[in-house]
Parts: C-alpha cells; structure tokens; sequence
C-alpha cells in the first residue's frame, strides 16, 4: 500500500502542478482527481474505497493564513545519537514560558543536520513552534523516527 500511496499522491501532485500550469487542461468526472468547471478537485473514490488523500486543508490553520514568523528562545544543534531527550527539553523549556500577545511561546530551532529520535516529542502547551533549518539536500534538517 505504501508504494501505490507514495504513486498516486505523486501522480494527484502532477494532476494539480499540470493543471494550475495549464489552465486548458480538462479531466472527466472518472479521472482520479477531477477538475470542476469553478476549478474545485473532485476525488473519486474506487470500488475498495481507496482514493488520492486531500491534503489541500494541512498545516498551520488549514493552510489559509500564512505561516508567522516565531522568535527563536532555543537553539539546539545537532545531536550524536538520540535527539529526543535534548529536543523535549528545548520544548519544555519554551513551554514554560508565557505567552505573547500573538498567541506563541516561541519556537525550538533546530541547526541544518540529521536528529535521531528513539522516543517521541510531546508538546505539552499551545504556542511553541518546532522548527527546523529547510529541507536543502546540503544543510536542512532532518528527523529520522526510530523508536516505537
């Protein structure tokens, strides 16, 4: 199943990416994601019940606001083996403090580089960011879960 996922959430990516390039191009009503007239998506489903997933309201507040800009209170670098222990810290630490008047704590920055997590992150408040340094091939960041 992850494969035929991974396949077809690329394929619903390349639908919509041609179909914003190109406003001209038509689906039908059987195509997996089909284009209305008013431009909405359409996602039919298959007889099994499987179908291209929808992740157009994902992210911060359903993706209809841009995302803020949140100070960084904790910088942690990176980690030589498991990261979870010093990341929940840093989380707990901006958790403890108060919050601003545009609704943050602040936000636990993590440098360019690979984190090991063997446990899970809790965020024990609302307001704190977790944040890390881009997805570049050469300098972002990148969580490799682990554990359990």
């Amino acid at each position: 199943m992850k494969h035929n996922l991974c396949r077809v959430f690329l394929f619903s990516a390349g639908v919509f990416l041609f179909a914003a390039a190109n406003a001209h191009f038509k689906t039908t009503p059987q195509s997996p994601v089909h284009i209305t007239e008013t431009g909405s998506l359409v996602y039919q489903s298959y007889p099994n019940g499987d179908r291209i997933p929808d992740f157009s309201f994902c992210g911060y507040r359903q993706s209809e606001y841009p995302i803020p800009r949140v100070s960084a209170k904790v910088y942690v670098p990176v980690v030589d083996g498991d990261a979870t222990g010093v990341i929940q810290q840093a989380l707990d630490y901006v958790a403890s403090l108060p919050m601003g008047p545009d609704g943050f704590r602040g936000a636990v920055q993590l440098a360019p580089g690979n984190y090991e997590l063997k446990g899970k992150l809790l965020m024990r408040a609302s307001g704190v960011v977790l944040r890390g340094s881009g997805c570049h091939k050469n300098g972002g960041t990148v969580l490799r879960a682990l554990g359990r």
